[in-house]
């Protein structure tokens, strides 16, 4: 795998990569052994890991780090371990009980006491202490818990997460919030990067928590400093609650990389692909191999928020080029008047030209796969039937339908959530009747689903007063006839229904600002706020360098979205979130699966 070298970025990224890699180098020099050091990361930070660090195999070694493996491997127990050990986790309850036990398989066979450091990338907080104290780690090791200032990691050249997938469900079902926090200080350390961000706005509870959490931060540490020059600047920021627009993230994506996550699996830049369709160093034995996918790839970049209907001329258009540039270079190499100058440089064509082949083909092979899914009659009723819901047609039967055809529980469940949203609401008697089949039918042990799907507000019973069409409020649904080829409207990125987002964004940065929608603004749950910081002299009358955070996870639609709005608006957008991810990789993380008859050692 090989992250975006964020190359060309116009917010500097690698200096945001540069920043967090220093920090962990400092740790694991602050660390003191006679003997290698095994460092253990956590799944998630583990996935990260090369997107986050630039320490090579020699600085590491100079550290004295022995072996650098996942914390949910298998422990061998004749390999052993020396006697330092390095974690390095999110502070989540379940991470930490993963470290305590892995440090209890440590200990089974040793005789003396293993000197272990927690390096922990949020707020260590009360709950992964008890974990620590239930499991007696102090009696069995000698411990240090540090922080390591991660803060936001970039997978692309716009585009910034933090892993943290559980948010949602750690805030609105668990009662810990300390997540806010954590995404306030990855914001200041951007903020050390590329100076003071000068405007602020932010709409909805999660977002002003993350406000008043930076705000706390700039008092006990002093603002950032301002930005080293005007290119590097960022001239406002947007904090937006995932709670503001649910139905994005449940909506069907009909772009590139929308349906690539969506079909595909494709996450963290990274997505499956045969092996033969990369290079020899693949195992012979081995059917699936990761291809990394950013803006490195120049043909990903073209097409990567293109509508589907829109990838297979664009990719023929591809195959041209390709073809005429390969009749220019065999000219160039057979002809007869050519300088040495270009003979020098025809080594490096031919590179080029044949890694754009390869590339090509790639893109080729992942094209067929998903059009494969999306020509299907199942793909296509499945959408017509969203599309239906987002009309607010009554589709209650057709979910049951599904439900007894045994349909993937996650389309039942991502179906159900979204009539509800959009209706403000299911019927009682109804709702129930809805719950009860699915778990016959799937089992009980999602019930407890339900409850954290009502906490969240993804699931609810109709209230008393008539639903509020915020759809048609938004003008947000109703852009069938938008041509896909050459869009004029973001709505393309969904085939007619154009995210929430776009709305409070393009209004942002528009002169009025948020003062334009208003009434709007006041339709929508939790408060909104825009600040301006009155010693950044010389401000932008137009913003040109835009962050959008969005709390609670951002989709791959939403994203295309903004890209959309930035190439007709003229600006940059730098897109932020804890997580990216729709349709089942935004549910997974909220549901909770109780297995009935299992053991508790069973279930972990």
């Amino acid at each position: 795998m090989h992250p975006c070298t964020l190359e060309g970025s116009p917010f500097g990224l690698s200096k945001v990569r540069q920043a967090s890699s220093d920090a962990l180098d400092a740790l694991l020099q602050s660390i003191w052994s006679n003997v290698d050091v095994d460092v253990v990361v956590e799944g998630r930070l583990w996935d990260f890991f090369h997107h986050y660090t630039m320490l090579g195999s020699d600085r590491l070694k100079e550290l004295g780090i022995g072996t650098i493996v996942p914390l949910e491997s298998h422990y061998e127990e004749e390999r052993g371990v020396e006697n330092t050990v390095v974690f390095v986790v999110q502070p989540v309850v379940s991470q930490v009980y993963l470290v305590a036990r892995r440090i209890g398989q440590y200990m089974i066979k040793r005789k003396t006491r293993l000197q272990c450091f927690i390096f922990h990338t949020g707020q260590w907080n009360i709950m992964c202490n008890t974990v620590l104290k239930q499991e007696n780690i102090a009696e069995k090791v000698d411990m240090v818990v540090k922080p390591f200032h991660l803060g936001f990691i970039p997978l692309d050249t716009d585009l910034l997460t933090m892993g943290r997938d559980t948010l949602l469900r750690e805030c609105y079902i668990g009662g810990n919030k300390s997540g806010l926090m954590d995404i306030a200080i990855a914001i200041q350390l951007l903020q050390q990067v590329v100076g003071e961000i000068g405007h602020i706005f932010y709409k909805g509870n999660l977002a002003k928590g993350v406000w008043k959490a930076l705000t706390q931060l700039h008092t006990q540490h002093g603002s950032a400093p301002p930005a080293s020059s005007k290119k590097q600047r960022i001239d406002c920021m947007i904090l937006l609650d995932r709670k503001l627009d649910y139905f994005s993230p449940l909506s069907t994506p009909l772009t590139f990389e929308g349906l690539l996550e969506e079909l595909l699996e494709f996450k963290d830049g990274v997505v499956q692909v045969d092996a033969n369709l990369l290079d020899d160093s693949v195992p012979v034995n081995q059917n699936k191999a990761p291809l990394s996918l950013s803006n490195d790839d120049i043909i990903f970049q073209k097409c990567r928020d293109i509508h589907i209907q829109a990838l297979g001329p664009f990719l023929h258009s591809e195959v041209t080029i390709l073809e005429a540039e390969h009749d220019t270079l065999l000219k160039s190499m057979h002809g007869d008047n050519v300088t040495m100058a270009a003979m020098s440089e025809l080594p490096g064509q031919v590179k080029a030209h044949l890694h754009q082949q390869v590339s090509l083909n790639q893109h080729i092979h992942l094209s067929e796969s998903i059009q494969q899914v999306t020509n299907s009659k199942s793909f296509r009723r499945k959408w017509l039937l969203e599309r239906a819901i987002m009309e607010r047609e009554q589709r209650l039967g057709d979910i049951e339908l599904l439900i007894w055809k045994h349909a993937p529980l996650f389309t039942i469940l991502r179906l159900l959530c979204l009539h509800s949203l959009v209706n403000d609401g299911i019927p009682f008697e109804l709702y129930y009747h809805l719950k009860t089949q699915i778990m016959q039918f799937y089992g009980y042990e999602y019930l407890h689903s339900f409850d954290n799907l009502e906490q969240i507000g993804l699931l609810s019973v109709h209230g008393a007063s008539p639903p509020q069409n915020i759809l048609n409020l938004f003008e947000a649904v109703g852009h069938y006839d938008e041509n896909v080829i050459h869009p004029d409207d973001a709505a393309y990125v969904s085939g007619g229904f154009r995210p929430l987002l776009i709305k409070l964004v393009e209004a942002a940065i528009g002169p009025k600002r948020w003062e334009s929608i208003g009434d709007l603004l006041n339709q929508l749950p939790g408060p909104s706020a825009t600040f301006s910081n009155s010693e950044i002299e010389d401000k932008p009358k137009k913003f040109k360098k835009i962050l959008v955070v969005v709390i609670g996870g951002i989709s791959f639609m939403e994203i295309a979205a903004l890209r959309f709005l930035g190439q007709k608006k003229k600006c940059s957008f730098l897109i932020a979130s804890n997580t990216i991810g729709s349709g089942k990789n935004f549910l997974e993380p909220i549901l909770e699966i109780v297995y009935i008859g299992l053991d508790d050692d069973d279930i972990k």
